[in-house]
This record gives structure tokens, C-alpha cells and sequence, in this order.
């Protein structure tokens, strides 16, 4: 089963940062502005932060800390599934990602 992470800045309204860019898109996804393939990230999202992507909401207290928690952890350390590599350059996309959506003061949730 997949998963796709949609960038809210409340219920009504999609959150959208041109800048976050980089990242694996979905099926109905673009590449970090508004959206991103969950699926892709979770595993790796996981051992960095402790907080699985397999939620249906991740409030933006808990989205800040997982921007810090991501700027501090080294992709050499992330022991990945076969076919899930992500070399550090899109890991650097992760982070700008989270750290701009986190600042932005922006909540995710989960589609699966």
C-alpha cells in the first residue's frame, strides 16, 4: 500500500512553499510544495525522528521537532530497505522540506 503527505495549513487550505522542492512525488503528488511520496520516506523519517509518516494527522509542534530531529541525524546511519536508497542530495531536500513547512508553522497528513 502506498502513502502520500499532503502540507495543510488548516483544515480548508493546502500549504504550498515553492521553495520546498526535491523530494519523490506520488500518484497525485508534486515534489515537497504541497505533497510528497510518504512511502518513499517513512522508513528513513522513522529512525530519524522516532514518528512514523503512517498517521492521519501530524500536528506542527511534533512537525518542528521532527525538522530539528532530521537536521541533526546522518544519512550514513540510515539503514534502508532494498529499492529505498536516498543519497544526500534528496536527503537534503527532505530536510529543506520539513525545516520551511515546519517554520511555516504547517501540519501533515497522511493518505494511504
Amino acid at each position: 500500500m502506498g502513502l502520500d503527505n499532503y502540507w495543510k495549513k488548516n483544515e480548508g487550505e493546502t500549504a504550498e512553499i515553492e521553495e520546498a522542492e526535491g523530494v519523490c512525488a506520488g500518484m497525485f503528488t508534486d515534489h515537497g510544495q504541497t505533497s510528497f511520496r510518504g512511502k518513499l520516506y517513512a522508513d528513513l523519517v522513522e529512525q530519524a525522528t522516532g514518528v512514523s509518516l503512517y498517521q492521519e494527522e501530524i500536528p506542527s509542534e511534533v512537525i518542528m521537532k521532527m525538522a530539528d530531529d532530521l537536521d541533526a541525524f546522518d544519512i550514513r546511519e540510515y539503514d534502508c530497505e532494498p529499492g529505498f536508497d536516498i543519497d544526500d542530495k534528496e536527503f537534503q531536500s527532505l530536510k529543506k522540506m520539513f525545516r520551511l513547512h515546519a517554520d511555516a508553522g504547517h501540519y501533515l497528513i497522511g493518505w494511504w
